[in-house]
């Protein structure tokens, strides 16, 4: 005779271990997702400052230089000097010019601020050194290096600065304006 069992269900044991698989398997997505979105931001961040390239050169045909009227040059590595304070008057910094870069650095800033509070910019401040700069924070930078930087003499590359900190800046007020 066929004996049929009237166990039904699960027992704890099993529900416990269901449970610790399910669980170990959604942390690995959530970490892998993570990554991945990490991964995105670094990569808008640097397709944007490449699309600065673009935009300074309209800059510099609309206006002449990358300095425009500023005459002085300046560099700071505080978001609101970036985008066109009295510092910044009328080079590609401004934001009361066309062709500014303020809309690039702001779309920057809000994605780069969680890997670091400032951004570095700067424009030179004199005929011989028109040039410009621009560094954001990464998420995940290359490593031994903390961020990301595009000048006017064609660098794109990685750099190694304190996004966190005042300190060294890009160039500014009558020098050279240029990744270090």
């Amino acid at each position: 005779m066929i004996q049929i069992s009237k166990k039904k269900g699960f027992t704890l044991i099993e529900l416990l271990v269901v449970i610790s698989i399910i669980s170990l398997l959604s942390s690995i997505v959530l970490a892998s997702l993570t990554e991945a979105r990490t991964r995105a931001n670094d990569t808008a961040i640097k397709s944007m400052m490449a699309q600065m390239k673009t935009q300074a050169e309209i800059f510099k045909s609309t206006h002449g230089s990358y300095r425009g009227t500023d005459t002085d040059g300046h560099g700071d590595d505080d978001i609101n000097a970036c985008n066109g304070n009295e510092f910044s008057r009328g080079g590609v910094y401004d934001d009361l010019l066309t062709d500014n870069f303020t809309y690039l650095v702001n779309e920057i800033y809000e994605i780069s601020k969680k890997y670091g509070t400032r951004v570095k910019c700067s424009v030179g401040g004199s005929t011989v050194e028109d040039s410009w700069a621009f560094a954001a924070p990464l998420g995940n930078p290359e490593s031994g290096t903390t961020g990301w930087c595009v000048d006017s003499s064609g660098n794109s590359k990685s750099i190694n600065e304190d996004f966190e900190n005042p300190g060294r800046l890009v160039g500014g007020r009558g020098v050279l304006a240029a990744c270090p």
